[in-house]
């Protein structure tokens, strides 16, 4: 996929968007301007229906362990889970 993507804060949108009478900060606008469909046989030969191929979900880190990594974040794994559990509850919907 080619297109470009802006985020606004433009508040009618924002309104749009509201879920369970929350809006958003902000929404993610998406121009779409190309859509490039690969041989449908890439999803058969990947696996994605043969749970047995699939990666065991204990040997991949949790998402906060992913920022704490890729981000430098000097917290600790269960200070980021903690944050990242409140921020979904207090601000997410």
């Amino acid at each position: 996929m080619t297109g470009k993507a802006i985020l606004v804060r433009d508040a009618a949108l924002r309104t749009r968007c509201a879920v369970n009478g929350r809006a958003p900060e902000h929404v993610l606008v998406v121009g779409v301007e190309r859509v490039l469909a690969y041989c449908p046989k890439c999803m058969i030969h990947s696996g994605l229906w043969r749970p047995e191929t699939w990666p065991n979900p204990q040997a991949v880190p949790t998402l906060s362990q992913t920022l704490i990594a890729h981000a430098g974040i000097s917290e600790s794994v269960e200070a980021v889970a903690a944050s990242l559990e409140a921020g979904n509850r207090d601000r997410l919907y």
